[in-house]
């Protein structure tokens, strides 16, 4: 997948739901050594499941002090909201068709 895609980490999760209980596990794999980097488990609820969801992503960037470049920060949302949510769903970056 990653040779596909073009890029050397992964990112890599998994989320389930217990009543109104959710836990998310997020993990960064390095593709082309083949090993684990990070990984972490966040544990929230669902009654802001919204709030929940941005700060489990702001933690994660921050847990991988990731910087872009102003391109990379350009292109992050360069489809409408409907295209990116579908690309990531599906496991793309945002912009790229299957």
């Amino acid at each position: 997948l990653a040779h596909e895609l073009g890029v050397r980490y992964l990112l890599h999760g998994s989320a389930r739901r217990a009543g109104d209980r959710v836990r998310i596990n997020a993990k960064l794999i390095d593709a082309t050594a083949g090993r684990l980097i990070w990984a972490n488990r966040y544990d929230g609820t669902l009654a802001d499941v919204f709030t929940f969801q941005d700060g489990v992503a702001k933690r994660i960037v921050a847990a991988l002090a990731v910087t872009r470049s102003p391109g990379e920060e350009a292109g992050l949302y360069s489809g409408s909201p409907d295209e990116t949510h579908g690309s990531v769903r599906n496991g793309l970056p945002p912009g790229k068709k299957q």
